[in-house]
């Protein structure tokens, strides 16, 4: 007759996972599961993921890729129950584990993070004495990183670009309107417009963009009022952005697709999933997508001849703070046009600018007026 091994704190984990995995092992094996992980790590690892039910390819990766960091940790004396978070950061910036164009983690970047943020949780189940979760504790400086990077500015364009890619709206527009063509066959060109004059006029954010909906917008007030009960955000629009705006809602108001549609809800930048345009139904809202909106902007910048990293919606946006500076806003201002959260991340931007200029010994990007309704004429641009 089989007795069932009584229960203690010692070998508690050891009775659910051998449960679990309804193997035959002895059960006091996992006593020594921590040493042996010191020991033979590579071989611990492939037993957890195939415990986890892992494909064998899938399990091959995670053991090339795991081989690689715990490489990094014997050129650093470590076992792997040592690994704090600063092993695990230098290990993504020495070995070239990059991050995309746009500055976001990779998917190999995530993959790193996740597999090594389980195997941690799962160490602290067999005896690792460190409290924390080094890898979780990398993911969550990584995330915050990234939410810090929508304020914190480290691409400009010059004056000449910026003077350049205004020009490109004004003459684009002009022949566009000069075309005269149906607005079932423009009415792209005249989106991607009014997606540049948003964003290096009105300095919105991607994820503004792509929530934006026509009660936010005033051009006659030149204010898109995004705010929320605990931030304010009125993004004035700069004079030259009025134009390109205006004429992209005349001709999505146009399009027979939105025919009978509520406008105050609708989307000011709607999708062309279907090709020639979405015909929505009942109450869905055919809001452009993030992957999109990136990828429209980026092809007008380089008609524009602006090319690079610099060649992304994220540099309109500090462009557009970067005029707002020029032409005199406080922090306050640069606060409530551009939707920062504190004084100090405004001073900060107002700083990182000038930099930008001493460093690189370049004129000013320019200056406009964005009070009220006045003239719509540069100031001292490039100056």
């Amino acid at each position: 007759m089989t007795t069932t091994p009584r229960r203690s704190n010692a070998n508690s984990h050891a009775i659910k996972r051998q449960a679990f995995n309804n193997s035959n092992q002895p059960i006091l094996r996992d006593l020594f599961l921590l040493q042996s992980w010191r020991d033979h790590p590579l071989i611990e690892l492939e037993a957890w993921l195939t415990q986890q039910g892992r494909r064998a390819s899938t399990i091959a990766v995670y053991k090339s890729m795991f081989n690689v960091f715990l490489k990094h940790l014997a050129a650093k004396s470590r076992s792997i129950d040592q690994c704090t978070e600063n092993d695990i950061e230098t290990f993504l910036v020495e070995k070239s584990v990059e991050r995309s164009r746009t500055g976001k983690p990779t998917r190999q970047r995530k993959q790193y993070l996740l597999l090594l943020r389980r195997l941690f949780a799962h160490l602290a189940t067999v005896g690792r004495e460190a409290k924390n979760n080094p890898a979780r504790d990398a993911a969550r400086t990584e995330e915050l990183r990234d939410n810090r990077g929508q304020d914190n500015p480290t691409r400009f364009l010059t004056a000449e670009e910026t003077q350049r890619l205004i020009r490109t709206l004004e003459v684009r527009l002009d022949e566009l309107r000069k075309e005269q063509k149906s607005v079932e066959s423009q009415w792209l060109d005249y989106r991607d417009l009014g997606l540049v004059a948003a964003t290096l006029g009105g300095g919105l954010k991607v994820a503004d963009l792509e929530r934006l909906t026509l009660n936010c917008m005033s051009l006659s007030d030149r204010v898109i009022d995004l705010s929320k009960p605990n931030q304010a955000h009125r993004a004035r629009l700069l004079p030259f952005a009025v134009a390109p705006l205006q004429a992209w809602l005349d001709v999505q108001a146009a399009l027979p697709m939105n025919a009978g549609m509520a406008l105050a809800t609708h989307p000011v930048f709607q999708s062309d999933r279907s090709g020639g345009g979405v015909r929505p139904s009942g109450n869905r809202r055919p809001f452009m997508h993030a992957s999109s909106i990136h990828r429209r902007v980026h092809a007008l910048l380089v008609s524009a001849g602006i090319t690079g990293d610099r060649a992304c919606a994220q540099t309109l946006r500090n462009t557009y703070g970067a005029l707002l500076i020029d032409s005199g806003a406080s922090d306050n201002e640069l606060i409530d046009f551009l939707g920062l959260r504190l004084p100090l991340t405004a001073q900060r931007f107002r700083a990182t600018y000038h930099h930008f200029l001493h460093t690189r010994g370049l004129p000013k990007v320019g200056a406009f007026t964005f009070e009220g309704n006045e003239s719509c004429e540069t100031i001292d641009a490039g100056r």
